[in-house]
């Protein structure tokens, strides 16, 4: 079965709080994540963007996109979840294309610092970074995200670190 599927911009305090709520099921409920690490500052800092993916209406995915902090620097996603019910039906990647698309237009409006210009060519481009759980650094290799080495561990949970530039507005759902 498959259901229409939409992400949003968080523009409201509903939205927020559905996004938090997601939140707290997945990293607090479903992985034992301490509530004080999964919330922080950086969820209230004014540049950073919070996202909501749909089914049907039914909020069933958040995430958040941190700003570069200086020019030369890669934005940041993080807080990517989705409710278990919902998994497998590319709630993930949409939110993942949405966050990608937000990034790129904020950097091509000028709203951002700039990440990366091949000078020779004239091109600019927007580095991302994310640090990705290992249960899914498949998912974010197939997103196009080229996932590191090393492992580390995050909130009792392994991550590695991944990144991807973009060098023009993502395209499509695909992944």
């Amino acid at each position: 079965m498959s259901g229409a599927l939409a992400v949003e911009v968080v523009t409201s305090p509903e939205q927020l709080d559905a996004a938090f709520a997601i939140r707290v099921t997945v990293f607090v409920g479903e992985q034992h994540v301490p509530l004080e690490l999964e919330k922080d500052a950086a969820d209230a800092e004014p540049g950073t963007v919070h996202f909501l993916g749909f089914l049907d209406g039914t909020p069933v995915g958040a995430a958040r996109l941190l700003p570069p902090p200086a020019p030369g620097a890669a934005a940041h996603i993080g807080r990517v979840a989705v409710l278990a019910h919902a998994r497998g039906r590319h709630v993930g990647t949409a939110l993942m294309r949405a966050i990608e698309a937000e990034a790129w237009r904020r950097h091509a409006e000028g709203g951002w610092p700039r990440s990366e210009r091949d000078e020779a060519s004239g091109t600019d481009s927007v580095r991302i970074e994310l640090s990705a759980q290992e249960t899914a650094v498949a998912f974010y290799q197939r997103l196009g995200y080229v996932v590191g080495g090393r492992r580390y561990l995050d909130a009792g949970i392994w991550h590695r670190d991944a990144v991807r530039t973009l060098t023009g507005p993502p395209s499509g759902l695909e992944g």
